[in-house]
């Protein structure tokens, strides 16, 4: 929330591409964070079959339980939901933080990456 963003784009060239540039510097950790996009326009003869079946969202719900698959498959655990755990939202946030502090770790630039816990204060995100 400290850092300085810097946005840059430049007019679409006769070629029709669009760049976009994003830099955070953060007051003591420095460059924090940098992102270039750059689009390029195509013409479009015709909309896609799942556009126009309405199909999208079933095919990104199918995509998501593909890599739960895919990621099980590799052998990764599942974890449960905090309060699935039978640990209050105290104990969870406290077991939380001692794991974070206890695991050292950087950003891209080496700094290292601190946390703030905050409470959630509404729907959904609140237990």
């Amino acid at each position: 929330m400290h850092g300085v963003w810097r946005l840059h784009s430049a007019i679409p060239s006769a070629g029709h591409t669009l760049q976009l540039s994003v830099h955070v510097t953060h007051p003591t950790l420095g460059l924090f964070f940098t992102a270039h996009l750059e689009l390029t326009r195509q013409e479009s003869v015709r909309a896609p079959l799942e556009q126009w079946l309405g199909i999208q969202p079933h095919l990104t719900a199918l995509r998501i339980y593909w890599h739960a698959v895919k990621l099980i498959w590799k052998g990764v655990s599942i974890q449960p939901h905090p309060r699935d755990t039978g640990a209050s939202p105290t104990e969870y946030r406290d077991t939380a933080s001692n794991t974070l502090r206890e695991t050292p770790t950087k950003n891209a630039n080496g700094c290292p990456a601190g946390f703030v816990w905050r409470e959630a204060s509404s729907f959904p995100w609140s237990f």
